[in-house]
């Protein structure tokens, strides 16, 4: 699981630190380990993190959840989304939510006890539909403002305005039938990437992903997890 914790009182300012990570194993298991990578940020009293988003098709809107972290007193704020079409560089729409800020619980380490879950959802009556023949893409860039000021910003985020949905047997893509041809790819073959682009020629247009994973084989799944990433790009933007 992610997370992550304030050490800031726990650092020497202007001193060399040594940051020591203790593992423990959990119910009847021998083994504990990192999943993932270990880094020290230095962040605000407050910032957004883990932007994600729901099209809502139907009623032509756009839901944004996101993380909010916050770790000073009560107050208020304002998250915009910014919202441009993938790699035009200009702006489309401009969304803004009102909040307020809790106070902090300071008392654990844990962010999570200083973390909510927000959600604001918008009109979008404009939006341009996601298709398997038009894989119109969008990137989604989430601020934190105080007093009309960017405080902070979450890494931009890759979406696809469509919503996948099934009725009883039958599978709906923004709600019209979609037929899918699949496939199974093992990310463990020496050149998955080109058995995708040979299968999409076909006709194919949904894939099941599998690979071996295994709590030994950490140095395997990284670069699984990198033509997981590839595979779903090229997916994303190519229908």
């Amino acid at each position: 699981e992610y997370e992550s914790y304030d050490v800031a009182d726990r650092l020497r300012w202007g001193e060399t630190n040594t940051l020591t990570v203790v593992l423990h194993t959990r119910g009847d298991s021998p083994r504990a380990g990192l999943y993932g990578s270990v880094s020290l940020q230095a962040m605000p009293d407050s910032f957004p993190d883990h932007p994600t988003l729901q099209p809502l098709v139907d009623s032509r809107r756009v839901r944004f959840p996101c993380d909010l972290w916050h770790g000073g007193a009560a107050g208020s704020a304002a998250l915009r989304f910014i919202v441009t079409p993938r790699g035009s560089g200009g702006v489309e729409k401009h969304f803004l939510q009102d909040l307020p800020l809790d106070p902090a619980d300071r008392s654990q380490p844990a962010f999570s006890s200083q973390c909510r879950r927000v959600e604001a959802t918008f009109d979008w009556p404009e939006a341009h539909l996601w298709n398997l023949d038009d894989p119109y893409l969008y990137d989604v860039l989430v601020q934190l403002l105080q007093d009309n000021k960017v405080v902070d910003e979450a890494p931009p985020v890759r979406f696809g305005y469509r919503e996948f949905t099934r009725r009883g047997s039958d599978f709906y893509l923004n709600g019209k039938p979609v037929h899918l041809r699949g496939h199974q790819i093992d990310l463990a073959w020496a050149s998955p990437m080109e058995h995708v682009k040979e299968l999409k020629a076909a006709g194919m247009n949904a894939f099941e992903l599998s690979g071996p994973i295994s709590h030994s084989s950490h140095a395997g799944t990284r670069y699984q997890r990198a033509r997981f990433a590839q595979i779903l790009t090229y997916a994303a933007e190519t229908g």
